[in-house]
């Protein structure tokens, strides 16, 4: 029965999704978590500005099956808007997506009166390679 189902079915582009907290507390620890999905399973790369992101004393990279982290100890000021990207690329293409946090003050990065950010981040889920995309990020 299997052997009648079209391959074309069974195979699926890789699809990548990011999941950070926009705001972080010098000191802390981030962890960037990628979800990853396709058929067959997608190898997934973390880079920075193009370039591999290689792990050292502050990064470290984790492999859960359909989602990985890239998890940064200690930040520091300096890591304030640094892009991160995780790609992911099988037989029928790739996908990649890009996350980046601002370090803030202390009391600052819980928001309000300790209350977290809201982000809503508008825009379309899946982009063709080679379109660009327009995404609204409203945070309150």
């Amino acid at each position: 029965l299997l052997a009648a189902i079209p391959s074309c079915l069974s195979q699926q582009r890789p699809t990548v999704q990011l999941e950070a907290d926009p705001f972080v507390s010098p000191g802390s620890v981030v962890k960037i978590r990628c979800n990853v999905q396709g058929v067959p399973r997608p190898v997934t790369t973390w880079k920075e500005n193009g370039q591999p992101l290689l792990a050292t004393d502050r990064i470290a990279f984790e492999d859960h099956g359909e989602f990985h982290l890239l998890v940064i100890s200690n930040v520091q000021q300096t890591d304030s808007h640094r892009k991160f990207e995780c790609h992911a690329r099988n037989e029928n293409g790739g996908a990649m997506a890009v996350r980046s946090f601002a370090v803030v003050s202390d009391g600052l990065a819980g928001g309000v009166a300790g209350q977290s950010p809201t982000v809503d981040l508008q825009g379309p889920t899946h982009v063709p390679a080679g379109v660009a995309a327009t995404l609204l990020c409203i945070v309150q």
